[in-house]
């Protein structure tokens, strides 16, 4: 058996393995410091659903986490938003300033979409210069575009990068659990397509 210590335990370990054998006419019990196996596999799992540029959660942790959203959202008779970001003039600075400009700029847009999201939102870098965020729970169908207007409003201030200014929009399609779909695939489709 698996078992995680507290901070407590006499023994210096966050996690051991336990195992019990019969030793003649009494009981053996070995104990196994398994605290860096945990570590490693929570730092695996991290990498698995971050992306590594911007810290943000990537696609493979949306797949996951979304068909559970949506989940709660039916079960307690919520509505929740996908917003579909797709940044204009990206391409221009990845070109003419190259990719560790653009890598910069990437997380920059991070930084500011996190600066105007509430902490139970969240941001998912899709790949590219594509971004998706998840507004849960959304209390009025008009909230996802006062959203989308507060991050148009962060889009207008420039980025700077080595002193260089850049303009970088920021075109945004919204769709709304339940009205614009129910699964993940439609939300994000028809997300996609509003944008």
């Amino acid at each position: 058996d698996e078992y995680e210590l507290s901070e407590l335990s006499p023994l210096h370990m966050a996690w051991a393995r336990r195992r019990l054998t019969r030793s003649g006419s009494g009981l053996a019990v070995t104990i196994q410091d398994i605290s860096e196996r945990k570590e490693a596999e929570k730092e695996l799992q991290r990498l698995a659903t971050k992306d590594m540029l911007t810290g943000l959660y990537n696609r493979h942790w949306l797949m996951e986490y979304l068909p559970k959203a949506i989940q709660r959202a039916k079960t307690t008779k919520q509505m929740l938003a996908l917003l579909f970001i797709d940044l204009d003039g990206f391409k221009n600075v990845n070109d003419s300033q190259g990719h560790i400009a653009g890598d910069q700029l990437l997380k920059s847009v991070a930084s500011r979409l996190l600066s105007v999201l509430r902490p139970s939102d969240n941001v998912v870098r899709l790949g590219g210069d594509e971004f998706l965020v998840v507004l849960e729970p959304v209390e009025r169908e008009s909230q996802p575009t006062r959203v989308a207007e507060r991050i148009g409003d962060a889009f207008q201030q420039p980025f700077w990068w080595e002193g260089q200014k850049h303009q970088i929009g920021a075109s945004i399609g919204i769709s709304l659990y339940p009205l614009d779909g129910d699964t993940t695939e439609i939300l994000l489709k028809n997300a996609d397509i509003a944008m």
